[in-house]
């Protein structure tokens, strides 16, 4: 009888282990798969940032292009970059940052958006800017193309007061010379003839 009451005891004893090893297999199974959906969200919003991370770099090389491109034009242009400079220096201190293993928040890289923005408004206004300096030079190429005109219109002018100046000038040295060598000549059958109240008298030969 002692041997048929052990039996029902182990049998219990056995499903209560059994109950436990099946209740711990299933909240090991419930952690085991969501820590697995944890870690997947978590690489999910990993790779994003990481995206968008990139993007930012490329936004950020793409702005500082512009940047060396604009600074080059208003050189051409023949005007002031130091401000254009000082913002490059900016832009190239915030990509320095940003490859130095900035956080990967969210509020990081809005941050870093919003400096795109600034940097894509200044940009903007520096073409409008740009396209004044460059209307400005024209103006001052059309200016100075008339002043050129006008110059070699009057240096040519110039020359023509000259060359009759010449003109006159040799022809008075003919004159004078045809006075001079008339003046040289002698008087040759000149007769003088006097006048008196009676009338004209005739000189004696």
């Amino acid at each position: 009888m002692e041997s048929n009451q052990q039996k029902p005891k182990a049998n219990g004893a056995l499903l209560a282990a059994l109950i436990l090893m099946t209740g711990l297999a299933g909240v090991s199974s419930y952690l085991y798969f969501d820590k697995k959906t944890v870690a997947e969200t978590q690489e999910v919003t990993i790779a994003e940032r990481v995206e968008e991370l990139s993007n930012t770099r490329v936004k950020l090389d793409s702005i500082s292009t512009a940047l060396d491109t604009k600074i080059a034009e208003v050189q051409r242009l023949g005007g002031d970059v130091t401000e254009l400079q000082k913002v490059k220096a900016d832009l190239e201190a915030d990509k320095l940052a940003l490859s130095r293993g900035a956080k990967l928040s969210r509020a990081n890289i809005a941050k870093y958006e919003l400096k795109i923005q600034e940097y894509m408004a200044y940009l903007a206004e520096k073409d409008t800017a740009i396209a004044v300096l460059q209307r400005e030079k024209e103006v001052l190429a059309t200016d100075n193309q008339t002043l050129n005109t006008e110059n070699v219109t009057l240096k040519t002018r110039r020359q023509q007061l000259e060359d009759t100046v010449a003109v006159v000038a040799s022809q008075n040295q003919e004159l004078a010379t045809k006075v001079t060598r008339a003046s040289a000549l002698k008087a040759q059958n000149i007769k003088v003839l006097s006048v008196n109240p009676k009338g004209p008298s005739k000189s004696n030969d």
